[in-house]
């Protein structure tokens, strides 16, 4: 019926051995991936906690990992992705400096000069206002201020600070890092581009 995915008991109900081809089978593990990961996402937040936890890197708390689920539950395909979506919350990310630069489309002394003032943002941040809200609307001020395209000044935020192109939204990123880990890592960052 051009359907592709079934649950189990009509799975069962209209799997055909006729239709198995003995000859070169092909086992599409980007699909098995592609299934998996709509599987995941039909389980509760508490279900899929308990799901990760064999898989949860020690270094990652519980309450970081709930915190987390819902601004990955939609891309993760495998439980075991869990270390490496999360890797930059406990350790200091790998940067690539020629990925940074690429985004910013400045100079190196440029970028950390950017980078710093965004360390300076987020540093004058109080606890009691710490939110995704104020990190967005602080930042967009400053790449407004800056003149930069939006592009430009988030990716270039997301690499500094995560490592990674791809992450969830950045401004819910910055929050659950923590202003600490945001200025170490901004400041890590800094220090790379201008080696």
């Amino acid at each position: 019926d051009g359907k592709e995915v079934f649950p189990l008991e009509e799975l069962i109900d209209k799997f055909d051995w006729s239709h198995m081809h003995i000859q070169s089978p092909i086992a599409d593990l980007a699909k098995l991936d592609w299934y998996n990961g709509l599987y995941i996402r039909t389980l509760t937040a508490d279900e899929l906690f308990d799901r990760l936890q064999p898989y949860k890197p020690p270094e990652l708390s519980d309450d970081l990992l709930k915190r987390f689920i819902p601004l990955i539950k939609d891309r993760l395909e495998t439980l075991s992705q869990i270390g490496e979506f999360t890797q930059y919350f406990y350790q200091q990310p790998e940067l690539d400096p020629k990925a940074i630069l690429k985004e910013s489309k400045i100079t190196p002394q440029e970028t950390a000069a950017y980078l710093h003032q965004v360390e300076t943002v987020i540093s004058q941040i109080s606890d009691s206002d710490w939110s995704v809200a104020t990190l967005e609307t602080k930042l967009h001020d400053l790449q407004q201020q800056l003149g930069f395209k939006p592009r430009p000044a988030f990716m270039t935020i997301r690499l500094a600070v995560t490592g990674r192109s791809a992450t969830p939204p950045l401004f819910d990123v910055l929050h659950l890092l923590g202003r600490d880990r945001c200025l170490t890592n901004l400041s890590h960052a800094q220090k790379i581009l201008q080696a």
